[in-house]
């Protein structure tokens, strides 16, 4: 140990023990093994401030802060991004000093078991057994808002106490129970419409036979005769009507047009129309809906079919078809078809004109008439006075540039074009 006295040179170096810095004239000690200055007192009490001579002589302190070889792999490097590490550091050592909320993990177990629960019940009551679902309505309703309560407690909770943790689990503890609530009020308003649904179809297929019954003996007939076709799905549906012709051997054969089977296309082969045709269906004056095939298309691109179906029980109506050379301009004639979904409704006028068109290499009669027609009349009936079927409701003109400018391709075409077997079915 030397003594020496600080000059100017030295002034403002630190105390290597206390930090304080030194003063000019001020005596301070040299220590001999590493050269540090330390004030006089200082190294009496403490001896040499630089960490090896403090080992070595063995004037050191016991550290506050014991790192561990486990603590020190575990150290994470504080992001690139943040601005203010010591800020970032005191929020990370908050977030591991508070502990998460028990009551918001319950409430998210308990809601996720409800929603499970009620997904289950409603699985197994209405898809696999086809059962009440009672216990559906109990789990989800009952069990949802005991889920929203215990989910509305945690949250205050939180409220309360700042310390704790886990807010995001209980808001997800809260969704959790609203949905199950939601969707047994959702599925209960669904069946409730469905209800009213089918209880109108129900009352509107009573009322159309009914009304039917009441009608005059001249219509009924033909009336009856009338069904509604359904083509395609969706966007692609296709609605138009048809005329019953014959019932044999429990099978109904129908004549209606190819466009009302295809969604409009219009197709040269029985191939191209199958292709073009999906789910179709043929609905009767009693309600009874039945699947149907399509047994013929007339060719060259006119627009006349033949479908059959299963014949409904205790249905046995048919037209009788006649020929367009019993009307004349100028007679009344009548139609029966399904305009804009106002199905079996009758219209009636006159005959203004009789034209030919060419379709293909095929020179075809057509029936101008006057009597109004909507989208939905075409593969409906057109039939003279006396109930005969003359023809097959076509062709609407543009309402917007005309008005009663309707055609029907006359009956004629069908018996000229339809191959004998099937002819003869649909005759005798």
């Amino acid at each position: 140990m030397e003594k020496i006295v600080i000059t100017e040179n030295d002034s403002g170096k630190c105390c290597s023990v206390c930090a304080r810095p030194f003063r000019t004239g001020e005596y301070v000690v040299l220590c001999e093994e590493c050269d540090s200055l330390t004030h006089e007192s200082c190294y009496k009490e403490h001896g040499c401030g630089n960490e090896d001579c403090r080992i070595k002589s063995g004037h050191f302190e016991k550290s506050d802060i014991i790192l561990t070889k486990e603590e020190v792999s575990n150290v994470i490097a504080i992001p690139g991004h943040i601005k203010n590490p010591t800020k970032y550091i005191i929020s990370e050592l908050n977030k591991e000093k508070k502990p998460f909320s028990k009551m918001a993990i319950f409430s998210l177990f308990f809601s996720d078991l409800i929603l499970t629960a009620s997904v289950v019940s409603f699985v197994c009551s209405k898809l696999i057994f086809n059962t009440s679902l009672t216990l559906f309505y109990s789990i989800s309703i009952l069990g949802g808002f005991l889920s929203i309560f215990l989910s509305i407690i945690s949250l205050s909770l939180f409220n309360k106490n700042k310390k704790l943790r886990g807010l995001p689990i209980a808001l997800c503890a809260l969704v959790s129970g609203i949905i199950p609530v939601l969707g047994s009020f959702s599925y209960s308003f669904y069946n409730a419409y469905n209800y009213k649904e089918v209880i109108t179809k129900k009352e509107e297929k009573l009322n159309i036979a009914e009304t039917i019954e009441k009608s005059s003996p001249k219509i009924q007939l033909q009336m009856k005769s009338n069904v509604r076709i359904k083509s395609g799905f969706g966007f692609n549906e296709s609605l138009g009507s048809g005329v019953v012709a014959q019932n044999k051997d429990s099978k109904t054969y129908i004549i209606t047009n190819v466009h009302v089977l295809t969604g409009g296309s219009m197709v040269d082969s029985l191939d191209e129309a199958k292709k073009k045709t999906s789910n179709l269906k043929v609905t009767f004056y009693t309600g009874e809906t039945k699947d149907a095939d399509i047994l013929w298309v007339a060719p060259s691109g006119i627009d006349l079919a033949l479908i059959s179906c299963q014949t409904p029980k205790d249905y046995n109506c048919s037209v009788k078809i006649g020929s367009s050379n019993e009307i004349k301009m100028g007679e009344k004639v009548f139609a029966i078809g399904n305009p804009m979904g106002l199905d079996w409704t009758y219209t009636e006028g006159v005959v203004s004109s009789f034209r030919n068109k060419q379709i293909g290499q095929h020179e075809i009669s057509v029936i101008q008439i006057q009597t109004p027609l909507n989208h939905g009349n075409s593969g409906g009936g057109l039939y003279s006075e006396n109930g005969n079927l003359v023809g097959i409701n076509t062709w609407i003109y543009e309402k917007a540039k005309s008005e009663g400018l309707n055609f029907s391709i006359s009956i004629d075409e069908l018996i000229k074009t339809l191959n004998p077997d099937l002819l003869k079915l649909i005759t005798e």
